[in-house]
């Protein structure tokens, strides 16, 4: 009777852990797909849908401009962008009374090599947001060059070289990860080619509201 008595027991607390077990797992598995399908800021949620590309994994952000739909592939969900620091009002030097004529974005001749031209994929975050291409809401005239003499006819630009007509960001590799402006100029700034996309895309996602 006894032994009877302690296996009802036994098996009651069985049940008892195993939905336990199954409340745990459904909230973990509820906060994951939370984090990847939507992200909500100062009262906005953002839908993202997860894909993967060559293994590697891609977040799409939908945005809403004008009643069109826009959908743009990130590598980083913007939640894993929160502690990137990111100076204020950036996207103000992006604005000229009369309009820019040419957004500059620039780079060291090195970068490329040194990154194993992932500074493109850096780049092409947040030109796909800013170009005159069908998905662009900025509607800018982007020119790709570098720091420093390259080639015949390309133009040599740096931070400089920013006026009442041309804009410049220049991408570059320092010894930490950040985006912040200097003089008018926007620098995104990555440790290697990793954290240089990681910058990047949250400058990006800063365009479109979301930072």
């Amino acid at each position: 009777m006894v032994k009877k008595k302690n296996i009802f027991w036994f098996s009651i607390f069985m049940v008892i852990i195993l939905a336990v077990l199954v409340f745990v797992i459904y909230n973990l598995k509820s906060v994951s797909d939370d984090k990847e399908n939507n992200y909500i800021v100062n009262g906005t949620e953002y839908q993202i849908d997860k894909e993967k590309i060559l293994d590697i994994d891609i977040y799409n952000i939908h945005i809403f401009s004008d009643g069109i739909e826009y959908v743009y592939p990130f590598r980083n969900h913007p939640a894993d962008l929160e502690q990137i620091l990111m100076g204020e009002n950036l996207t103000d030097k992006l604005n000229r009374p009369n309009g820019i004529k040419t957004l500059w974005v620039t780079r060291d001749v090195n970068l490329g090599p040194t990154t194993r031209n992932m500074d493109v994929v850096a780049a092409a975050a947040f030109e796909q947001i800013l170009g005159t291409n069908q998905a662009g809401l900025y509607k800018l005239n982007i020119k790709n060059t570098y720091t420093t003499f390259y080639r015949e006819g390309l133009a040599t630009i740096n931070c400089d070289d920013v006026d009442n007509n041309e804009a410049v960001i220049y991408i570059k590799l320092g010894l930490d990860t950040k985006v912040y402006s200097e003089n008018d100029c926007i620098i995104i700034q990555g440790t290697n080619s990793t954290t240089l996309i990681q910058a990047s895309e949250k400058f990006a996602y800063s365009l479109i509201g979301v930072f």
